[in-house]
Parts: C-alpha cells; structure tokens; sequence
C-alpha cells in the first residue's frame, strides 16, 4: 500500500469529522462530504469502470451499466432503507458520476471487500459494530504500474468520519468512505 507520510510535525494526519443529519431531506444529507471529495469519488469510479472493461470489454460494460440504469428503481426499493436510493442519486449529480456507477460504487465493498467485522456489547448495552475496512483486493493491484496499490492509494484521503444524528441527537458514529450511504 502507499505510505502516505506523517504532517511535517510527525502527527498522524487526522480523519475528519462531518454531521450528517436525518433530518434533512435524503438528496441534500450527504452533499457537503461528497463536494469536498467529489474529484476522489470520480478518479475511484474511473479505476472501477477501467478494471471492469479490461475484463468484460467496454461495449458488455457499457451494455451492462445501461440494462442497471433501467432498473436502479427496483433495485433501490430493495436497500434496507428507502431514503439510499435518493441519497445515491444526488451524490451522483453532486459528482457528475453516472447514478448506475454510484450505484455500483455503494455495493461494490460489500462484494468485493473481505474485511474484517466484530458487534459485541459493552457492560452498559451499548452495542458496538468495528470493520477494519480493508480494500486492497481487486481491482486494487496494478500490475501495469509495478505493484502499486491504486485503489488504497484513491480510497485512503476518502475516509471520513460521521456523527448520524436525528434532533440533533447522534444515533451512531461510523467511520466509511466520502460517497457512500448507510454504514458499512
């Protein structure tokens, strides 16, 4: 993976924090992480189309992007939460990423990641939910490009921090990656 340096002081570089709040309509909750990360989001949707058509071909992508465009309504009515759908679809005009990309884009870590993942309850109840986020399987490795490990290298500056609240109340914490609805 990339070695992305300490700050010149030696700190660690911190992730950052942003609120996103249910309160808000589901087309507006998550523009200002994706604004701030928008150039990110494009160059990892790039690497996945760009890996995808040097296996399937950039006419079956383009076939198969198209027949998902079609049917994004049936597919969003079968997340767990009826709001993802439209939180995906105004992160991808905040993006200008095409929305059956950005669909593919929120469910591609759950096929293609492998990390780790533990729930367990504090003594008080409190239930606690911890990946690893692990991401450096395909298509991350670039044989091209001398075992550089593209994908860590888009997706490490795209981690963020979120505080969940509804009423100004924090639901859950969660630690994901800019352009990506729910929790992981």
């Amino acid at each position: 993976p990339p070695n992305l340096a300490p700050l010149p002081s030696g700190e660690a570089k911190a992730v950052e924090w942003h609120v996103v709040s249910l309160d808000d309509p589901p087309d507006q909750r998550w523009l200002k992480v994706v604004t701030q990360h928008a150039g990110r989001i494009a160059q990892l949707a790039n690497l996945v189309v760009e890996g995808f058509a040097d296996i399937l071909g950039n006419r079956t992508l383009s076939k198969l992007l198209g027949q998902l465009d079609a049917r994004l309504p049936a597919y969003y009515a079968s997340l767990p939460n009826p709001e993802y759908g439209a939180e995906m679809k105004a992160i991808a005009q905040a993006t200008g990423i095409g929305e059956s990309l950005m669909f593919v884009y929120n469910i591609f870590y759950t096929v293609f990641g492998a990390c780790t993942s533990i729930v367990a309850q504090n003594h008080d109840g409190q239930i606690w939910h911890a990946r690893n986020l692990d991401f450096g399987l395909w298509p991350a490795f670039n044989f091209s490009k001398g075992n550089f490990w593209e994908m860590t290298a888009i997706l490490r500056p795209m981690v963020v921090n979120v505080d969940v609240q509804r009423g100004g109340v924090t639901l859950y914490k969660q630690t994901t990656f800019a352009g990506f609805v729910g929790a992981h």
